[in-house]
């Protein structure tokens, strides 16, 4: 046992040092400027970051509030030190945003992205160690812990997907141990971070009713939405318009010619190029077929419940399948989105004993789409030390004969976007057909 302990401290030790000396000097060249704008708008200027001109200003901030605190409370904590000389660097991004290259505050901002990271990796070692071994459980830690892509796309890239995670982490820790009130408060305080974390709700309702009852699930639902409502009043009460038009589908990417990342949609959108069409050719039944799918295969998230009654280990996958579902049909499919259920996939797979390949499929493709798609990674995902030897780098590319790669790579990208699609398309429709097929194939034994 206290071999074990020690390891586990070891553990943790040496990733929180991994970020945290990775961290200071990278920064994601859209992602975490946002957050530095967001923080000093807040604090040194006392504006709405929700109203133009300072929405456009910090990179465009389309989040509920929670995050506006916390970074705010962070860049507070970073002006009570000594450590205050930097520059402000334009990052030449389109619309144009600043970000103030002070290493000790590139740190203190990411400070919460790293506690989460550690917050998840105790909450798998708790969950998986309880359901299965020790053993199972200190390698779940480690996986989240030393797991590239979730090094890259929190400490490194500065995206705060994993903050939202690990409330809603912490909301499934206690809903499993009956807790329905905590866990309806920490889910509430997920979905005010991120509202992505939203999908988990067909899931936890679910589960809550199953054990529970119906009235105890509506509970749940209520207080949840009432802790995250209550986080937004501040910025309800001082411009509703600008607060809701921040989430209205005009500010988030369009449906129709607009596909990024690797999204399926993106090879909808070339399979009807192909055909001399365009994505107007859906229609107005674009939308529907969207939201259509949408709700059908959440509902299928709640099929797979159906063994939650009498079966914890059904509740990781069950998790998993929302995500998913968004994942397949969202115009919009950016690798640090896959932070979202990675936990929940970490615990199916060593708690069920699963296939690795489960689990090192995503992964692969979200590094394979940030490194060839991602392809200017010193501007990227390395922002500070860009703006810092900016001249150094440039002369760099230039002796190695890399500017040409970096600034043609159309082929290359599209080529990635295509590939990338094709393939976690592919592991999500398999990754829910066995699932599902799995909870009825334990139905059918009772």
């Amino acid at each position: 046992m206290k071999r074990l302990q020690k390891r586990i401290l070891a553990l943790f030790t040496a990733g929180f040092l991994v970020r945290a000396i990775l961290a200071p000097f990278t920064g994601h060249c859209s992602a975490f400027p946002t957050t530095y704008n967001v923080a000093h708008y807040t604090v040194d200027e006392g504006v709405n970051i929700y109203e133009e001109p300072y929405k456009t200003a910090v990179g465009i901030f389309c989040y509920p509030p929670l995050w506006i605190y916390i970074s705010s409370l962070m860049y507070l904590l970073w002006k009570a030190t000594p450590f205050r000389e930097g520059w402000l660097c334009d990052l030449g991004t389109n619309p144009t945003v600043y970000l103030y290259v002070n290493y000790p505050l590139i740190l203190v901002l990411k400070l919460p992205i790293i506690f989460a990271d550690l917050v998840i990796a105790w909450l798998l070692l708790q969950l998986v160690s309880q359901l299965r071994s020790e053993e199972l459980g200190w390698a779940a830690a480690a996986l989240w812990l030393f797991n590239p892509f979730v090094i890259i796309a929190g400490s490194v890239w500065g995206a705060f997907d994993a903050v939202a995670v690990a409330f809603s982490l912490l909301a499934c820790y206690w809903v499993l141990r009956d807790r329905t009130t905590v866990s309806a408060i920490l889910y509430g305080l997920s979905v005010a971070v991120k509202h992505n974390t939203s999908l988990l709700l067909p899931v936890l309702a679910v589960f809550v009713g199953l054990r529970r009852g119906w009235r105890e699930s509506l509970r749940y639902v209520l207080v949840a939405g009432a802790v995250a409502t209550s986080l937004c009043i501040p910025y309800l009460l001082w411009n509703l318009q600008a607060f809701v038009s921040a989430f209205s589908p005009e500010s988030m990417p369009p449906f129709g010619e607009f596909c990024w990342g690797f999204s399926t949609l993106y090879l909808v959108k070339h399979l009807l190029w192909l055909l001399g069409l365009g994505m107007g050719a859906l229609g107005g039944g674009a939308e529907a077929i969207r939201y259509a799918t949408l709700a059908s295969l959440i509902a299928a998230a709640a099929y797979a419940c159906r063994s939650l009654r009498s079966s914890e280990t059904a509740f990781f996958a069950s998790c998993c399948i929302p995500f998913l579902v968004f994942y397949l049909i969202s115009p919009v499919m950016n690798s640090n989105y896959l932070i979202w259920f990675m936990p929940f996939l970490i615990a199916d797979v060593l708690v069920n004993r699963r296939s690795f390949g489960y689990m090192a499929a995503p992964v692969a493709i979200a590094l394979v789409y940030v490194i060839f798609a991602e392809t200017t990674l010193l501007y990227n995902l390395l922002a500070p030390i860009h703006c810092a030897y900016r001249n150094q780098i440039h002369q760099l590319y230039c002796t190695i004969g890399a500017w040409d790669y970096v600034h043609h790579t159309d082929v290359e990208e599209v080529r990635s976007f295509g590939l990338t699609a094709i393939a976690f398309s592919t592991y999500a429709l398999l990754y829910i057909a066995n699932t599902l097929r799995a909870r009825s194939a334990e139905s059918g034994l009772r």
